[in-house]
């Protein structure tokens, strides 16, 4: 996988988005490999909360829009 994809972005979500995990996690998103792409972006979603709640918090669909943007 090392030799045909590239890692264009890394976003980082903060801690309790997915049930049962209270740890801050992170998307690694690959593409296939371009000659011409060496830049890796790193998108942090942890001030995108949209609404926290006891257990979990709840992001908008402002990351998706943040990353299209990006690349």
């Amino acid at each position: 996988m090392k030799k045909r994809t590239t890692l264009e972005a890394v976003i980082g979500l903060p801690a309790n988005i997915f049930y049962g995990t209270s740890i801050p996690t992170c998307i690694l998103v690959f593409k296939k490999m371009s000659p011409n792409k060496t830049t890796t972006y790193y998108l942090s979603m942890h001030p995108m909360i949209l609404k926290k709640e006891k257990n979990q918090n709840h992001l908008s669909d402002a990351p998706s829009r943040t990353y299209y943007r990006h690349i």
